[in-house]
């Protein structure tokens, strides 16, 4: 812990914080009577008299005549610490003092040399002898109030002895300097306030409107769940509306073979497959055929995977074609005409017996392809 004063004793010297170590008005009685006006330890700028400087609460320091002064100029090793500096200079002060160790009062100071001090000693009953008479002397200057005692350890340069005038000058030094470091840590508060204001209402701000979202999320999660399901039963009927859409109907296809198709042709196989119809039978002639599928409006890409083979002692030949339907032309309207298709695609043998009436070829097609069946 006394360390810590020290160190921070030591750091009010320093220039960022020196300037808050105030120096009050001192004034100084030399032995011939006559006076001068200090700052702190440094001449005043601008001199002020007697009583203005009681009036302003200067202090009044006595300077002790050089014959009650012994001085003495000690020269330590360079690198010692503070602690260390001061036990020597106490150490040298009562080895080359005439006084006894009761009596003994003495100050030092640092000189331009590094490691170079000078020491000053007196008697305690001397000086105190010294202030009485000057006192009684002065009254009016020196007044009841207990003064200071400096000597003069060089060119206006001067060191102030321990006693109750040097205390009361630092107790108030201390209270002033107290005070500047609670106005700046006032100043520094309220600057760090203002700095951090701006940012402290965004957060709250920020907060507030999390909050908000929150709540409005809480309140309408009911609304949300719902058009989620709704988002979701649109979606499942727009898929439902384009399969049915690309879904070919089985008796379109069939009808319009059985009208495309020549009366000696005989169907043996019908396959359908999404958009694609592969067809295997009979016919006279088979590139003809091929001719009139690609073009009736709605199939397209008619090719023959197999060449056509003509039929010993017949003059038909075995073909087998394959040809994509648009579904545009063939798909389905809606799921009522899906239904109704469906219902209807066991009656899809029927076609073959109603073109019988026109010609008995084509009744083995239409059985052909009613045994075969439709396969999608």
């Amino acid at each position: 812990m006394q360390d810590t004063r020290k160190a921070w004793a030591h750091a009010q010297s320093w220039p960022l914080l020196s300037w808050l170590t105030p120096s009050l008005p001192v004034l100084l009685i030399h032995p011939d009577g006559s006076q001068s006006h200090w700052q702190g330890h440094r001449p005043a700028r601008r001199p002020a008299s007697p009583k203005d400087a009681k009036a302003r609460g200067a202090f009044v320091a006595l300077e002790l005549p050089s014959d009650l002064v012994l001085s003495r100029t000690i020269r330590l090793p360079v690198g010692m610490s503070r602690a260390d500096t001061g036990n020597a200079l106490a150490l040298q002060a009562r080895t080359f003092s005439p006084f006894p160790p009761e009596d003994l009062i003495w100050v030092s100071d640092a000189t331009p040399v590094p490691s170079t001090y000078t020491l000053v000693l007196a008697s305690r009953l001397q000086v105190d002898q010294y202030v009485q008479e000057l006192r009684q002397r002065m009254p009016a200057v020196v007044g009841a109030s207990p003064a200071e005692v400096w000597v003069a350890i060089g060119a206006q340069k001067y060191a102030a002895l321990p006693g109750a005038g040097v205390e009361r000058r630092q107790r108030l030094i201390a209270r002033q300097r107290n005070l500047g470091y609670a106005l700046l840590l006032c100043i520094v508060a309220v600057l760090t306030a203002m700095a951090v204001t701006p940012t402290l209402q965004l957060r709250m701000r920020a907060l507030q409107a999390a909050a908000a979202y929150e709540d409005v999320v809480r309140r309408t999660a009911p609304v949300v769940r719902d058009r989620e399901q709704v988002v979701l039963a649109s979606n499942k009927l727009n898929a439902l509306s384009e399969i049915l859409g690309e879904r070919i109907e089985p008796l379109r296809v069939i009808d319009t073979l059985t009208q495309i198709l020549p009366d000696e042709a005989a169907v043996q196989a019908l396959q359908l497959v999404g958009t694609k119809v592969s067809l295997s039978g009979q016919a006279t002639d088979a590139a003809e055929l091929m001719q009139k599928l690609g073009q009736h409006p709605g199939i397209r890409e008619v090719k023959a995977p197999a060449a056509a083979t003509r039929l010993n002692n017949s003059n038909k030949e075995s073909f087998s074609i394959e040809f994509v339907v648009d579904a545009k032309v063939f798909g389905t309207a809606g799921p009522q005409t899906a239904v109704a298709g469906a219902t209807q695609v066991p009656g899809s043998a029927a076609v073959a017996p109603a073109a019988a009436t026109s010609a008995t070829s084509v009744a083995p097609a239409a059985s052909t392809a009613s045994g075969a069946g439709v396969r999608r």
